[in-house]
């Protein structure tokens, strides 16, 4: 992984203004600090409600969210898709092709302007919409009966307005005013989340980009750092990850000999994973960088709001909502 120091230098302002630790080690003090990572785990637990819920269908609720932004535009240039989804636009054809295969909808090139292409639904595309909205309506129901209807609301409009900001550090706060698709398309909890945790991921991304990892990637040492030693089992439920896709997080960590998995002494059928030295140290150099990054997300949201916020998002990845899954699937 390349070295840190050129984006240390370049961030040098941000950090000297920065508060520091205490204990002049702040990778080793960030349990519930991090905003991206409580973003994240939060938008785990709920996409695991509503892609459980949507299952019987063939159709993951991100993929449901592209048809429906689509159904509401009428059509759509993949340049309004990517901004109302808050995805770029890489993303938004990994996304997309899928449901072009399935037919669903079909992308051509936009008549006003032929430098553009545009999405329209098909038959198909308004037809498994239609058979999925019931599904995702007891998703919806799952998640405000546990959380409050109006509880949910309110988060939607601070999870909007997250995801309307610019967070470089000279960008003035953005305001959302009536008609800005962040609030006309702002009716499900799970997408409302996804955008908000996109956003946030952009900024700490960008800001880590010196030192070669991922916030992902960060988090997961962050968490191994803490605990000193966990079974694979025990991360991906602290972190909210199914098995699969943290090992494909791990792996990069482990081939950069940021950490190292061992048979677990107690039960040779399971891994732990350890930090490594050179992992510790990659901590510490980052920890400057991932300071900055929560630093800019406070200038713009406020950092009692943020922590509050973090509380909030705490308590959904803590939840269990498939307790009644299969019923409330079953029932329908």
């Amino acid at each position: 992984m390349p070295s840190i120091r050129s984006g240390v230098s370049a961030l040098q302002k941000e950090t000297n203004s920065t508060p520091q630790a205490e204990d002049g080690d702040l990778a080793f003090v960030e349990q519930n600090r991090c905003t991206n990572g409580a973003l994240r785990r939060a938008t785990r637990r709920l996409s695991q409600l509503y892609d459980g819920l949507l299952a019987p269908s063939g159709l993951r609720n991100t993929q449901r969210a592209i048809l429906v932004t689509i159904a509401r535009y009428g059509s759509a240039t993949l340049s309004q898709l990517a901004e109302s989804l808050v995805l770029d636009r890489s993303a938004l054809g990994i996304s997309i092709r899928p449901l072009e295969r399935e037919g669903f909808v079909v992308v051509g090139i936009d008549p006003s302007d032929r430098r553009n292409r545009i999405a329209k639904l098909t038959p198909a595309g308004e037809h498994i919409i239609e058979n999925t909205a019931q599904l995702w309506t007891v998703a919806q129901a799952r998640f405000e009966n546990k959380f409050g209807a109006n509880r949910a609301k309110e988060l939607r409009k601070t999870l909007a307005f997250i995801a309307a900001q610019d967070y470089d550090g000279a960008a003035a706060v953005r305001q959302l005013e009536a008609g800005d698709p962040l609030l006309e398309f702002n009716r499900c909890n799970n997408t409302a989340l996804r955008k908000a945790t996109r956003r946030v991921s952009q900024l700490y991304d960008s800001v880590l980009a010196p030192t070669g990892l991922r916030s992902t990637q960060r988090s997961l040492l962050r968490s191994i750092a803490r605990s000193e030693s966990q079974t694979m089992g025990q991360l991906a439920t602290s972190l909210v990850l199914d098995r699969s896709a943290l090992g494909h997080n791990l792996r990069p960590l482990e081939r950069e000999g940021l950490i190292v998995l061992e048979i677990d002494p107690t039960d040779k059928r399971s891994r732990l994973a350890k930090i490594t030295k050179k992992g510790e140290g990659k901590l510490r150099e980052t920890a400057v960088l991932w300071q900055v990054a929560q630093q800019r997300f406070e200038n713009k949201y406020g950092a009692a709001n943020a922590q509050s916020l973090r509380e909030v998002l705490a308590a959904i990845a803590a939840e269990e909502f498939d307790s009644e899954l299969k019923a409330d699937a079953h029932s329908i």
